[in-house]
């Protein structure tokens, strides 16, 4: 079950940041997919799946699409961490290790563990977060393509205006005209569950960093 949103872009861009706000209900139990995604298509690609031309468990080839959003890994049962779940960047590049897209922590953990390593030695861990239920948090993500041929893509994320991970040496593309075209507000559900609620307020899309409403400039 999914319900979504999504502002597409005629012409793309190499680098986009998307600002919003949200909060989960006070008992939401966790879910397969929340956040928002920024999404580059092809002509002809469709984000969905259920057609043949979809992008949902392709692998990017580097000239049909990539994706990027922050989402919340459900957490298993019986596990120590509390719902909504760990958060995490969910992406869609051409070095996933599966059919599906990865799962990026700040703290460089990747999942699955063959991408373990996937950012480089200059990367830099951060503590992993959850995110509190009933309770308004201000998310930002940049997603900024390569350039072809090259291992300068990268994605960063900040919460509440702080800097919570940034995840560089990535490969989205093989073409500069693959650009990151599609804002996209998704839940995605695979059980079926009460108080599986969410509210998005403040959504801003634009080419340079946002921040929360009161914040002028990021902070590192």
């Amino acid at each position: 079950m999914s319900h979504g949103a999504a502002k597409d872009f005629k012409e793309g861009f190499d680098v986009l940041h998307v600002r919003y706000y949200m909060k989960y209900h006070n008992e939401f139990p966790g879910c397969h997919h929340t956040g928002m995604y920024v999404w580059a298509g092809a002509p002809g690609i469709v984000l969905g799946s259920g057609t043949a031309s979809s992008a949902t468990g392709v692998p990017p080839d580097g000239e049909n699409h990539f994706m990027v959003g922050i989402d919340a890994s459900r957490p298993r049962r019986r596990s120590e961490i509390p719902p909504p779940g760990e958060m995490n960047i969910y992406c869609y590049h051409m070095d996933q290790a599966r059919r599906w897209g990865d799962l990026f922590f700040p703290s460089g953990r990747v999942l699955p563990r063959q991408n373990q390593g996937l950012f480089g030695e200059g990367f830099v861990a951060r503590p992993d977060l959850v995110a509190e239920r009933s309770r308004w948090y201000c998310y930002e993500f940049m997603v900024e393509a390569n350039t072809p041929g090259e291992r300068d893509g990268r994605v960063a994320f900040w919460v509440d205006g702080k800097l919570r991970g940034d995840f560089p040496n990535l490969r989205f593309r093989n073409t500069e005209d693959l650009k990151a075209n599609h804002a996209v507000i998704l839940v995605h559900s695979s059980r079926t569950a009460p108080n599986k609620t969410l509210w998005y307020d403040d959504v801003v899309v634009a080419t340079s960093y946002i921040g929360p409403q009161r914040s002028a400039a990021p902070q590192q």
